[in-house]
């Protein structure tokens, strides 16, 4: 081994021999799932709100789409995550620094529906990135007045 190498790894092991080391691994499972063959029977666009529960059931979330219509949410998490936390003894202190890769990465899929709850689109996939492309529901008058 190199002492280019050598030396932080020396610093490192001696850093962590004063304090303490601990790692994670986890798994998390959230919601139902929409298998995709069912996804696969909703038309992009032109059905009616009864049509799409009767399909799919109750969604986890509803939200107003704009001024009139609204959003319908279904979300799932299989998720796995993996962790590393260091808190090393400093006086009466103890400071410490974490790290960890498991962050919400939630799937589901996503209906939108006119004023008169006809679907106008869907996606399904990653919802962060789905629902980053959908404007928030007004919060006052004038954001309605403004649509």
């Amino acid at each position: 081994m190199s002492r280019r190498l050598l030396t932080p790894l020396l610093a490192l092991a001696a850093f962590l021999g004063t304090g303490c080391v601990t790692a994670d691994w986890t798994t998390e499972f959230a919601g139902q799932e929409i298998p995709e063959s069912v996804t696969r029977e909703l038309p992009q666009a032109g059905v009616d709100l009864a049509h799409c529960l009767e399909l799919l059931g109750a969604p986890d979330f509803v939200q107003e789409n704009r001024v009139h219509g609204l959003v319908l949410i279904y979300a799932w998490q299989r998720d796995r995550g993996r962790g590393v936390s260091v808190s090393v003894p400093v006086g009466d202190f103890s400071p410490s620094i974490s790290y960890s890769d498991a962050f919400l990465r939630g799937k589901g899929v996503v209906l939108w529906f006119d004023e008169d709850y006809v679907l106008t689109d869907w996606r399904r996939g990653n919802l962060a990135e789905i629902l980053s492309t959908t404007p928030p529901p007004p919060s006052s008058i004038e954001d309605i007045e403004r649509t």
